[in-house]
């Protein structure tokens, strides 16, 4: 009889409802509501960063473009000189030549 009792007291000791009951003498429990606004609170929080990233994301791409149409426009015009200037150098070194 002593053992069936020590062995029922021991498997309620170690049930949730008792560890939960016998832990909060000793560590205050916070309510059972406090997990879920906090994972609410950081699920916000998460999508507003989220949303920042796309839009800094976004702004950083139209600088990028802007500044690679911009070095292409340059590219071309530069290609475009140096072109000029070597017709302008063959025509010189084919009249120089006849």
């Amino acid at each position: 009889m002593l053992l069936s009792i020590l062995a029922l007291s021991l498997l309620w000791g170690t049930s949730l409802n008792a560890a939960s009951l016998i832990m909060s003498f000793f560590v205050n429990l916070p309510p059972a509501t406090f997990p879920i606004q906090v994972c609410r609170t950081a699920a916000r929080e998460i999508h507003a960063q989220a949303t920042a990233y796309k839009q800094c994301a976004a702004r950083q791409m139209l600088a990028c473009d802007r500044d690679l149409d911009e070095a292409v426009r340059k590219e071309s015009a530069r290609s475009k000189w140096a072109h000029e200037q070597n017709i302008a150098r063959l025509e010189l070194a084919e009249s120089l030549h006849r």
